[in-house]
């Protein structure tokens, strides 16, 4: 089993983004960022707030079923956010890949594909984000 834990996708929600003549003063992807945290809360996760990351996007922690995790979310052609479970000990066990993991991410998609919110949303391992993959309908595969 391949687990993939990165989403690229389009969205209607504004960028968020604002900038002067010579840089951004607030950086894009806030608003998707919080969408996609009320999205994990209404799946029963316990989200902390979202915070700037500057260029690296938008980012905040949270709980599933106890396990700490963490999403951030940037774009640049596309939206992309990342998901980690953070628990150390499911790292050096089985790669990453708990089940309460596995079961998060797939009750994400689909919470996304019932959400207007988020559009052709595609999952990839980081390791297929910039290449020709096409990514897939779900994080499982």
């Amino acid at each position: 089993m391949k687990l993939r834990d990165n989403i690229q996708f389009t969205s209607d929600l504004p960028e968020g983004g604002v900038e002067d003549e010579n840089d951004f003063l607030v950086y894009p992807a806030g608003p998707v960022t919080e969408a996609i945290r009320e999205v994990l809360i209404t799946l029963g996760c316990q989200a902390e707030p979202v915070y700037s990351v500057e260029f690296k996007g938008w980012e905040f922690n949270f709980r599933y079923r106890g396990r700490p995790m963490w999403c951030r979310a940037s774009i640049i052609d596309r939206y992309i956010a990342f998901f980690m479970d953070r628990a150390f000990w499911s790292k050096l066990m089985t790669g990453g890949k708990h089940p309460i993991y596995v079961e998060l991410l797939t009750r994400l998609n689909e919470a996304l594909a019932r959400d207007g919110r988020f559009q052709d949303v595609r999952w990839y391992a980081l390791d297929e984000i910039e290449t020709e993959f096409e990514g897939l309908a779900g994080p499982v595969g």
